[in-house]
């Protein structure tokens, strides 16, 4: 019986033989299908299908600083189990980074449209796990994580509250300068000999991977397959 990572290197075969460059696809409201992580022999959902909130993300923690590709698969919502299909490949080669904005590079972007109506908020204060609040930065959790909009926000009069902030955050900002914002909550490296990769959706269904060890942060956008995207452009 075929393997998923058999299976994996078998349908992104003709990615990892022929690299496509990433071009723009319309920004979307929904993912159509799961995306699913190799790992090892199986693998892991990254994103389930549904709204597409480029405000999630999903961690995992590894003793590995030295593999240098992942393959992740997608499923079609309501498909069955094995129905896996090709998404892309994230090659993790330094010289492929992209620049990681810092939080404040993203703050002064939008300033520079909003004035100080906006003020962005800290993503650390607004960042919890699916089932809890007790997101830990020198212990962050391993699997998904999400931004929560304050309960019972005051609005103050000349400021754009958390709320209305957010919602233009997801919808005019590119995938990186989101994620810089985000990134903004894992200041903490973590410890010698230990690596950890956060996983992220921008508006276009691209997914982006920050590899993080005790030395530095990169940024690398997958490569993703055009078959892939191309039923999204009506979704």
């Amino acid at each position: 019986m075929e393997s998923v990572l058999d299976l994996a290197r078998r349908l992104l075969a003709g990615l990892l033989e022929s690299p496509q460059p990433w071009r723009p696809h319309p920004r979307l409201s929904r993912l159509p299908f799961a995306l699913h992580l190799v790992v090892g022999t199986s693998s892991v959902e990254l994103f389930p299908p549904g709204p597409l909130d480029v405000l999630r993300l999903f961690q995992r923690h590894h003793d590995s600083r030295h593999h240098d590709l992942e393959y992740v698969l997608c499923r079609p919502e309501k498909a069955a189990p094995e129905a896996l299909r090709a998404y892309g490949v994230v090659r993790l080669n330094p010289d492929l980074a992209v620049p990681l904005p810092e939080p404040s590079e993203v703050e002064r972007a939008l300033r520079q449209d909003y004035g100080t109506f906006l003020e962005l908020p800290r993503a650390s204060g607004l960042l919890v796990e699916r089932h809890g609040k007790h997101l830990d930065d020198e212990d962050p959790p391993e699997g998904p994580l999400r931004i929560e909009t304050p309960e019972g926000e005051v609005a103050q009069r000349g400021r754009l509250t958390v709320r209305e902030v957010l919602g233009i955050v997801r919808a005019q900002l590119s995938g990186p300068a989101i994620i810089g914002w985000l990134e903004g909550a894992f200041r903490q490296p973590p410890p010698a000999g230990r690596v950890e990769h956060r996983y992220y959706l921008d508006p276009e269904a691209c997914l982006w991977v920050v590899r993080h060890d005790a030395r530095q942060k990169l940024l690398f956008r997958a490569e993703v397959s055009e078959s892939a995207l191309r039923p999204l452009a009506h979704s």
